[in-house]
């Protein structure tokens, strides 16, 4: 899902991006899978309504990472909090768990349209970014669709230390 790729403006994202965050409470936002390249989606708005960090899932499937995000921005808005360790059940077998965004993290294009919102006061979230990933477990078992989301405390223990970023992955060679 590219906007800006089917003719919007970068003004425009940013104006539709601060009207579904002052109709909705947040907006996703994100970038469809490409070769070599996972796609993305992210909350732009939970930290700015609900002093909740905002949340960030990699799924090729950007449609599928859209409608979690705003299941649980929902959930969110209804006064759920989400934390590092929590594991969702997604139903048909498909769970997620959250886990913290490493600090390095929060300055990359993932969260390009966080800062580009906060440096044009599009919308005013706090100085600091805080963010929450959600890491499918079972992405290909959960087709329909996040609404029927269950959290399960206590979790599966979350890492001790955040995973690594794709591009650290082992690299299977062709024998």
């Amino acid at each position: 899902m590219c906007e800006m790729c089917d003719g919007k403006s970068f003004q425009q994202v940013l104006d539709d991006t601060r009207d579904h965050v002052r109709r909705f409470g947040w907006a996703v936002r994100g970038v469809q899978a490409e070769e070599g390249r996972p796609g993305w989606v992210c909350t732009v708005g939970l930290l700015d309504s609900y002093e909740h960090p905002e949340l960030v899932v990699f799924d090729d499937d950007w449609f599928r990472g859209a409608s979690l995000l705003n299941a649980l921005g929902r959930a969110v808005r209804d006064g759920e909090e989400l934390v590092p360790g929590d594991h969702l059940c997604l139903g048909e077998g498909a769970a997620a768990h959250v886990v913290d965004v490493h600090p390095d993290h929060l300055g990359t294009e993932v969260f390009a349209m966080w800062h580009n919102v906060r440096r044009v006061g599009t919308v005013t979230p706090p100085d600091e970014l805080l963010a929450h990933q959600v890491v499918l477990l079972h992405p290909e078992a959960g087709q329909q669709g996040p609404d029927g989301i269950r959290l399960d405390r206590p979790a599966a223990p979350a890492p001790a230390t955040p995973p690594p970023p794709p591009w650290e992955w082992p690299r299977l060679r062709a024998g």
